[in-house]
């Protein structure tokens, strides 16, 4: 009888959850998954037959559909919540699905005939959200969520959102398997990645939370099927991370819902700047993070390295490293110093890339992780799971007050990694990696916490048309990372040591003297004010306030570039850091600085 719905229908849903499982519920719980992951697996491993996709599609509805079919929640109402759960359990583990699915049709009609009006984002709202979870326990969270600038409409950032998901992607062939099956991943983490997951994570379109999950792990049952249960639920991730599971059907369980956060205050009259954070359903970041633990185990002092991270070391310090950011900075500060005080001709240049994670070319990092695991075999399940997840070009939505189901399409992940998605963290280190040895030498070392790269040397090596700096940047595109030039910071350790340096690449530093900073500050924020009515200009203005921008942004570097050398303290922000979340000193010589603490370092 659910062969007759649209998949998507059970892929999408338009309900809010339920965000835990009434204790008395969890072993009819755990039976239901067992029989739909079961069916599932079942269906999946069937041999090749006329009815096998029929097969897989009636199981993958059931599996689907499981977070609408028995946790939606229809109308807040806490004291109907425990009643309602049961109901609807029993009814599938009696085998009354057509009384199941049609309570389903009817609160699905009733909640789409509702409008659905944006909610705006406000602080008030953040600060009383944030107030209940820290009663709640969730402390840091709660905290985040005062201290951060909040969500922007979707509709408002629609174009944005697209811009930075490229859409440039070819596929590739499948990777080539041996019968035996001894390339499966293990999941040998999955459990206790299951057990330690956060109970307010993000989900995806199905709302398949992280509780649902977690259930299965922690239940102690007395029926054998629900004993079964996290067994079910580990082959099937095995079955979507070793590539047995069509194309169609890891499309549909990786789809992603995304949400726009403000980087900064929202401004009336300015466009919001948005950076894109995309979630996916507990069970497929699961079995993802299960993969991930099992390939960057952590090694005791005087352990030999093992897996991934052997292979990255030593130019990157973000897989498997504990405290790879406070590494880099002090190691960075330690041989800088080292080398002011040996007076050595050095330079620090710090790289940006743009929308690093999310742009490169998965060919490319399919043939990284191809020939990695030729010289490693136990990587092979890395090579089957990046082949799983993104060789189909899972969807992405976003939440929207404009559709029925409040989900709306945005477009197809086809480049880089999945934002949120564990293996991502693995898979983008393996793509630059031969690019960091590449740019490795006697007097150059680069250094990288993922995408934030260091590259400390001999600027007469680095600078120059054939320089290192100019060989990793070409190696970096040819995987599809573009460098930000803009967001370059360059540091040298004597007075000359940056003479040689490109024109468009700066040396970073701060104003000391007050009266030289409210001057500059000034200058930039009427640049800053003139971009903005350039953005909200009619278009009959238009032509006039963009020359108006245009000529308010060079009088700002006119400004920059005339502070005298005595009133500049030269340094850089390592990890990622912004200045604007700094509380800086002034200082008379070069420093670093970094985000791993409130003070300088």
């Amino acid at each position: 009888c659910i062969r007759a719905f649209d998949i998507l229908d059970l892929v999408l849903s338009p309900f809010t959850h339920y965000e835990t499982i009434p204790k008395e519920a969890m072993e009819d719980w755990a039976r239901v998954f067992n029989q739909a992951a079961t069916n599932l697996v079942d269906a999946v491993k069937a041999d090749e037959g006329p009815d096998r996709t029929n097969n897989i599609g009636i199981a993958a509805r059931w599996y689907l559909g499981l977070p609408q079919l028995i946790f939606r929640d229809t109308d807040g109402r806490k004291d109907r919540k425990h009643a309602r759960i049961r109901m609807r359990l029993t009814a599938f583990l009696q085998g009354d699905f057509d009384t199941l699915l049609d309570h389903w049709v009817r609160d699905r009609n009733k909640v789409l005939r509702k409008d659905r009006k944006p909610q705006n984002d406000t602080k008030e709202r953040r600060i009383q959200q944030g107030i209940k979870l820290i009663y709640q326990g969730f402390v840091s969270r709660g905290l985040r969520l005062v201290g951060g600038n909040g969500k922007a409409l979707a509709e408002a950032v629609f174009g944005q959102l697209i811009d930075k998901h490229p859409q440039h992607e070819k596929s590739w062939a499948p990777p080539v398997r041996p019968t035996d099956g001894s390339d499966d991943p293990a999941l040998l983490s999955l459990r206790r990645a299951t057990l330690a997951v956060d109970p307010k994570v993000g989900v995806g379109p199905r709302g398949f939370r992280s509780y649902y999950a977690r259930a299965l792990a922690v239940g102690r049952f007395s029926d054998p099927e629900a004993n079964g249960a996290f067994d079910a639920f580990a082959r099937l991730g095995v079955l979507y991370l070793n590539t047995q599971m069509p194309p169609w059907l890891r499309r549909l369980l990786g789809s992603g819902l995304l949400t726009p956060l403000a980087k900064n205050p929202p401004v009336p009259g300015e466009k919001i700047d948005a950076r894109p954070t995309k979630a996916e359903d507990i069970d497929t970041a699961l079995w993802c993070k299960a993969l991930q633990t099992d390939l960057t185990p952590k090694c005791k002092p005087g352990e030999p390295v093992r897996g991934i991270r052997k292979h990255l070391e030593p130019q990157q310090l973000a897989v498997g490293v504990s405290g790879g950011c406070e590494s880099i900075v002090i190691g960075t500060k330690l041989k800088f110093e080292e080398a002011r005080a040996k007076r050595l001709r050095k330079i620090l240049i710090l790289l940006d890339l743009r929308n690093a994670h999310n742009a490169y070319k998965r060919a490319a990092a399919q043939r990284a992780l191809e020939a990695l695991a030729a010289t490693d075999p136990l990587l092979r399940p890395l090579v089957l799971a990046h082949h799983s997840i993104s060789s189909q070009n899972n969807p992405i939505y976003v939440r929207s007050s404009q559709t029925e189901t409040g989900l709306k399409y945005l477009c197809e992940s086809s480049a880089g990694g999945g934002q949120g998605n564990p293996l991502t963290n693995i898979i983008f280190p393996v793509v630059i990696d031969k690019a960091l040895k590449a740019a490795e030498s006697n007097n150059v070392e680069p250094r990288a916490q993922q995408d934030d790269i260091h590259l400390w040397g001999d600027p007469d090596e680095i600078f120059g048309e054939d320089g290192t700096l100019a060989r990793l940047l070409a190696d970096l595109k040819a995987v599809g990372l573009d460098p930000n030039l803009t967001k370059f910071q360059l540091l040298g350790t004597t007075p000359d040591a940056c003479a040689n340096k490109p024109a468009w690449l700066k040396e970073t530093f701060i104003i000391t003297d007050p009266l030289e900073a409210a001057r500059v500050a000034e200058a930039e924020a009427a640049a800053k004010d003139a971009a903005a009515a350039a953005k909200a200009a009619p278009p009959e203005e238009a032509d006039e306030a963009n020359a108006a921008a245009a000529t308010a942004k060079e009088a700002a570097k006119a400004a920059r570039d005339a502070v005298p050398e005595r009133l500049r303290a030269k340094g850089v922000w390592t990890c990622g850091a912004s200045p604007r979340n700094w509380q800086l000193q002034t200082h008379t010589r070069p420093t670093l600085r970094s985000n791993t603490r409130s003070r300088p370092v």
